[in-house]
C-alpha cells in the first residue's frame, strides 16, 4: 500500500504524458493541407504553363503553316504568270512568223504574172514511125493553154510542113491548111492522151514516100518539162495501104519564134523522148 501511494503521488507529480495535443494535431492537419494546396497549384501552375507551351508551339505551328502556304501560294504564282508570259510570247512569235509567211506567199504570188509551167507556145512537132526512121513528118504546134485543176486544158492547132522525100530538113515550109485540136486536156503530171482521129497528110509533106496518106492515130505521152512533150504513137495507116504504126514516137519541142522561118527550126529534129 505505501508503494501504490508513492506511485500516484509521483505520476500525480509528473502530471498527463507528454502526447500531443489537440492544437498541435490541428496545425499538423493545417500544415499538411497547405502543402497538398501548394503542390496542388503548383502542379496546375505547371499544367498551365505546359498548355501555353502547346498553345505556343500551335500558334508557331500555324504561323510556319501559314508562311509555307504564302511561300506556295507565292511561288505558285510566280510559275503561273512566268508560264503564261512564255506562252503568251511563243503564241504572238507564232503569229508574227505565220504572219511573215503569209506577207511572202502573198508577195511571191503577186511577183509571178506567168506560170513557169504553162506550155503554151508555138512548137516543132515530128512524128517518127515505123515506116519510114529517120524521116518524121513535121507540123508547127500551137497551144493555147488555160489552167484547170492540176493542169491544163489547150486549144493546139497544127499545120504540117513540106518534105522533099529522103529528107528531114528542106525545104520545111508550111504547107497545108491548119488542123485544130479544141479542148486538149494537158495534165500537170502524169500521161497525156491526144486522140488525132482520121488525119490526111499531102504528098508534099510526107518524106517517106511523097504519097497522099490517110491515117488514124493517137498521141500518148506527157510533158516533160513546159518545153518538151513527147510518148508514143498509136494507130495505122489505111490509105493507101494499111500498115500498124504501133512503136512510133513524136517529140514537141518550143521554138523561139513562130516556126515559119526553116533556118530557126531544129537540126536534128527531135522525134523521141530524149
Amino acid at each position: 500500500m505505501v508503494i501504490s501511494s508513492a506511485l500516484s503521488v509521483s505520476m500525480l507529480a509528473c502530471g498527463p504524458s507528454s502526447g500531443p495535443t489537440d492544437d498541435e494535431i490541428g496545425e499538423t492537419d493545417a500544415d499538411t493541407t497547405t502543402d497538398e494546396t501548394e503542390s496542388s497549384t503548383g502542379t496546375e501552375t505547371e499544367s498551365t504553363e505546359s498548355t501555353e507551351s502547346t498553345e505556343s508551339t500551335e500558334t508557331e505551328t500555324e504561323s510556319s503553316s501559314d508562311t509555307t502556304e504564302s511561300s506556295s501560294d507565292t511561288s505558285t504564282e510566280t510559275e503561273t504568270d512566268t508560264t503564261t508570259e512564255t506562252e503568251t510570247d511563243t503564241a504572238d512569235t507564232e503569229t508574227d512568223t505565220a504572219d511573215t509567211e503569209t506577207d511572202t506567199d502573198e508577195d511571191t504570188s503577186t511577183d509571178t504574172s506567168v506560170d513557169p509551167d504553162d506550155p503554151s507556145g508555138t512548137y516543132l512537132l515530128a512524128v517518127e514511125t515505123t515506116l519510114g526512121p529517120d524521116l518524121p513528118l513535121q507540123w508547127i504546134m500551137t497551144v493555147d493553154a488555160v489552167p484547170e485543176g492540176e493542169g491544163w486544158i489547150a486549144d493546139i492547132d497544127v499545120q504540117p510542113l513540106s518534105l522533099d522525100v529522103g529528107s528531114s530538113t528542106t525545104p520545111r515550109e508550111l504547107n497545108g491548111p491548119v488542123t485544130p485540136h479544141p479542148d486538149v486536156p494537158i495534165p500537170g503530171a502524169g500521161p497525156m492522151i491526144w486522140p488525132w482521129g482520121a488525119t490526111e497528110i499531102a504528098g508534099a509533106n510526107n518524106p517517106v514516100t511523097g504519097s497522099d496518106i490517110t491515117a488514124s492515130v493517137q498521141l500518148n505521152g506527157e510533158w516533160i518539162d513546159p518545153d518538151t512533150a513527147c510518148g508514143q504513137v498509136v494507130g495505122q495507116i489505111t490509105v493507101p495501104l494499111v500498115f500498124d504504126l504501133d512503136g512510133s514516137t513524136f517529140a514537141a519541142v518550143r521554138l523561139d519564134d513562130d516556126g515559119t522561118d526553116p533556118q530557126t527550126l531544129p537540126d536534128p529534129v527531135p522525134s523521141s523522148c530524149p
